[in-house]
């Protein structure tokens, strides 16, 4: 299962995540105050107005702009935020657990209560992170933080029942997060869609690694694959990981562990082969879009060597290339 990786233990930390879900995103709790309710409506309506509403375009660090922002939004909305940055930190392990102790305790103290840093869902292994968000999750790190109130301004409009059904089916999960509009690609869908769903979805928070471990594996070509859903990216690594545990019965798979991560890191630094129908090959077949299942054509050389004088159109050409390898943000701002 996904839950489970061989150089530390996620239990305490995908157990804190369940806490959050049930305590705070299904209720209106807190994290960190028993009997308070902090994950409410108007709480992140009041997010929504100081942090989104009013951007800081100034030259300060993140966390000096984001208190700025939050200075009138009164005690229990600016406890909300310090425990919605729980909560962005909890996937990412290249922040390590001081760091993410540190932005928590100082966050809290915004509204001039104090949080013990030895609070149970601060401990080293609820903070230890499941794996890497890369530097893109910390330069981007407001745009996260803008999705996540807008993935709860959209729950906490729904009645409790509404929530609960929601953060415990895969495929009303999976409709209610396409109906919440975000700015880009967000790490943060993968990362939210990890914790409620550990024994189904990757430890992965992008679909460049789903792209590429799939067409490592040769479940379908690259071109194939970046035109898949969410969805049918999951299922599809859903059915190659229990491939995978009915060759190595009992054993802990990880797709960023020995075997399994040299198959397809191998594939995505020297190019994937097309998919062959040689013995071994998984098939998903029935993952593939509507208009992709026709039978794939030998793939040609990946690599492309632009040249020529000035003004031939070689940056046009590239320009014209970009929609095929990046998605496009929802909104604009």
């Amino acid at each position: 299962m996904a839950r489970h990786v061989n150089d530390h233990d996620l239990k305490p930390l995908l157990d804190a995540a369940q806490q959050w879900i049930a305590r705070c995103l299904i209720e209106d709790g807190s994290l960190f105050i028993d009997g308070r309710k902090v994950w409410t409506a108007a709480n992140a309506d009041r997010l929504q107005h100081c942090f989104v509403d009013r951007p800081d375009t100034g030259d300060d660090e993140f966390f000096v702009k984001l208190k700025r922002q939050l200075e009138d939004a009164g005690l229990e909305a600016q406890w909300l935020a310090a425990e919605m940055m729980w909560a962005l930190q909890l996937f990412a392990s290249n922040l390590g657990q001081d760091g993410k102790r540190r932005a928590i305790v100082n966050m809290w103290s915004w509204s001039g209560s104090t949080l013990d840093p030895g609070h149970p869902l601060l401990r080293n292994e609820v903070l230890a992170g499941v794996g890497s968000g890369g530097q893109g999750f910390l330069q981007y790190r407001w745009r996260e933080l803008a999705y996540l109130i807008s993935l709860v301004r959209s729950l906490k409009a729904m009645p409790v029942d509404a929530r609960r059904a929601v953060l415990t089916d895969y495929d009303r999960f999976m409709d209610w997060m396409d109906s919440v509009p975000r700015d880009g690609d967000r790490q943060f869908r993968h990362m939210l869609r990890y914790f409620v769903f550990p024994d189904r979805v990757e430890r992965m928070t992008s679909n460049r690694d789903r792209v590429a471990v799939l067409e490592g594996f040769q479940m379908a070509t690259g071109a194939e694959l970046r035109r898949w859903s969410d969805r049918q990216l999951d299922e599809a690594l859903l059915k190659l990981r229990r491939d995978e545990e009915a060759r190595y019965p009992g054993k802990v798979l990880d797709f960023y562990e020995g075997d399994l991560k040299s198959r397809w890191r191998k594939a995505d630094q020297d190019g994937a082969a097309a998919p062959s129908p040689a013995a071994g090959t998984h098939k998903v077949s029935e993952f593939l879009p509507q208009e992709s299942k026709a039978s794939p054509s030998i793939a040609g050389p990946m690599n492309k060597i632009l040249y020529g004088p000035p003004g031939t159109g070689k940056t046009h050409w590239l320009r014209d290339k970009f929609s095929e390898y990046t998605d496009a943000p929802n909104q604009v701002d």
